[in-house]
């Protein structure tokens, strides 16, 4: 069992890096390394901001299991949608954060040779990052 799990682990993290030691490659040629830099800030963003949920994913998990194993779903249902609701008002303000100095620095940054699509990216990782929160 344990050797099983130890293999599906390593299958896990291995596979992204040979999809991305295949397929990085292709996107700089196809992209250009000015979009592509772009794209790397995009991700480097959204990986960022994904710690933000400031552990509160694990410390509900903890708590569920507790308060479930003593049958308590209405402490559950309770604990559940203040999570919710705490995680989802964090990640809008992350998303109007996004926008609104992402938008900025763009146009205060004069090297950037395409301003529309940049800021158009801006603004579909501040649409992803809710969800990503």
């Amino acid at each position: 069992m344990v050797y099983r799990n130890t293999l599906y682990n390593i299958f896990g993290f291995s596979l992204p890096l040979v999809v991305a030691a295949v397929t990085i490659p292709i996107m700089i040629e196809e992209f250009g390394t000015a979009r592509f830099g772009v794209l790397m800030l995009m991700w480097a963003t959204i990986s960022y901001f994904s710690l933000l949920d400031l552990g509160l994913g694990k410390a509900v998990t903890h708590r569920l299991s507790a308060v479930l194993s003593s049958s308590s779903e209405k402490i559950a249902s309770t604990i559940l949608s203040t999570a919710l609701t705490i995680l989802a008002l964090l990640g809008m303000a992350i998303c109007v954060l996004i926008v609104l100095l992402g938008a900025n620095l763009t146009e205060k940054i004069g090297t950037i040779s395409n301003q529309d699509e940049v800021k158009r990216a801006i603004y579909f990782v501040a649409l992803g990052i809710p969800a990503v929160v």
